[in-house]
């Protein structure tokens, strides 16, 4: 079995998006193999849209936090209010074009509560799951999405 999607990291603009599926393209990448953007800085928030419709290949934008965190100098909270904005703008772009949207990644590993609480708010705001960082996560993810 061969690849489900490709995650292009870090895309800021639909010109990144054309260049990575002309690249598929040049090497025989098959032709409906869905790109999976993922949006961790605050341009792509603010081009969520373009990005969303910048080709029919685009299936999901994947909201990267810990990126984002960084780039808004904000602090990972129990209750992320700093990445509201930026999950509603790419749940509206995801929405508008008919595609997915992954959150980001709960961090402490260790903490169950937190990481349900993290996965009860994305299905609460619109999100289709979740990205993981480590398989013990799975199970606790899996009896959200």
């Amino acid at each position: 079995m061969g690849a489900e999607a490709v995650l292009l990291p870090n895309v800021e603009n639909r010109d990144m998006v054309l260049a990575a599926v002309a690249v598929l393209d040049r090497v025989g990448g098959l032709t409906d193999l869905p790109i999976w953007c993922m949006m961790e800085t605050p341009m792509a928030m603010l081009h969520a849209e373009e990005i969303a419709f910048a080709h029919a290949r685009v299936g999901c934008l994947v909201i990267g936090t810990s990126g984002l965190a960084k780039d808004l100098h904000a602090a990972h909270t129990p209750a992320r209010t700093p990445f509201m904005t930026s999950l509603a703008l790419c749940i509206l772009a995801a929405r508008a074009a008919g595609i997915g949207t992954l959150d980001g990644v709960h961090l402490e590993l260790a903490d169950g509560d937190g990481l349900r609480a993290s996965f009860v708010q994305g299905l609460e705001v619109g999100m289709d799951g979740k990205t993981l960082v480590h398989t013990k996560t799975i199970a606790t993810t899996n009896e959200g999405f």
